[in-house]
C-alpha cells in the first residue's frame, strides 16, 4: 500500500504541474484560430440536452425533428404557493418553452382538463390551439407533484403560427 502511494503522489503532481493554467482563450469564446467559433461575434450554439439540463430537465424521449417529446425534473422546479394546477402548468411550459421552439413564440394552450390523482400529484392537460383551432396530436400533460411542482411533461409544444400564414377556415 506503502508503495503505491509512494508512486502516484510524484505522478500526479506531474500531471498536474505539465497541465497548469492556459494561456489561451477557452474553445468556443471567439479566438479566432478556434475551430469551434471563429467568429466572436456569433455565440456557441447549446444542444438541446445542454439546455434542458441547464433548465433542470431531462429529455427522455424526442422527436424524429429533436424536439423534446417527454421531460422529466432532475431538480426541483417549485411553482408559487396558491397558484391553481392550470396555471402552474402554463408557469412551467413557458419557462421551459426554449427547449421546444428556440427563440419562436410558442403556440397558444387551453384547458383540457384537470385529474387529481391519488397520492396528491395532478394532471393538467393542455391543447394547443392555431387560430382557435385544436391542433391535431397538440395535446401537452403536465404532471405536477401534490406541492404543485413540475415532475413530468409529455407532448411537444409547437411554434405559433405566423399571422400571414394562419389558415383561414370558410363555410359554405
Amino acid at each position: 500500500m506503502f508503495r503505491i502511494r509512494a508512486l502516484v503522489s510524484p505522478l500526479i503532481f506531474t500531471i498536474a504541474c505539465a497541465t497548469g493554467p492556459s494561456t489561451s482563450a477557452p474553445p468556443g469564446t471567439g479566438n479566432p484560430d478556434d475551430p469551434v467559433n471563429p467568429n466572436p461575434d456569433v455565440p456557441p450554439t447549446v444542444s438541446t440536452e445542454q439546455l434542458a439540463t441547464a433548465l433542470g430537465v431531462s429529455i427522455v424521449s424526442s422527436e424524429p425533428s429533436g424536439a423534446p417529446r417527454l421531460l422529466r425534473t432532475i431538480v426541483p422546479r417549485p411553482s408559487a404557493a396558491g397558484v391553481p394546477a392550470a396555471a402552474a402548468a402554463r408557469d412551467h411550459i413557458a419557462a421551459l418553452s426554449a427547449l421546444w421552439v428556440r427563440d419562436a413564440p410558442p403556440m397558444a394552450l387551453a384547458d383540457n382538463g384537470v385529474q387529481q390523482l391519488r397520492n396528491g400529484a395532478t394532471l393538467v392537460k393542455l391543447v394547443q390551439n392555431a387560430g382557435g383551432v385544436p391542433v391535431h396530436g397538440g395535446e401537452l400533460h403536465v404532471l405536477l407533484g401534490a406541492d404543485g411542482g413540475l415532475a413530468a411533461i409529455a407532448g411537444t409544444l409547437l411554434p405559433a403560427a405566423a399571422a400571414a400564414a394562419a389558415p383561414r377556415f370558410t363555410s359554405s
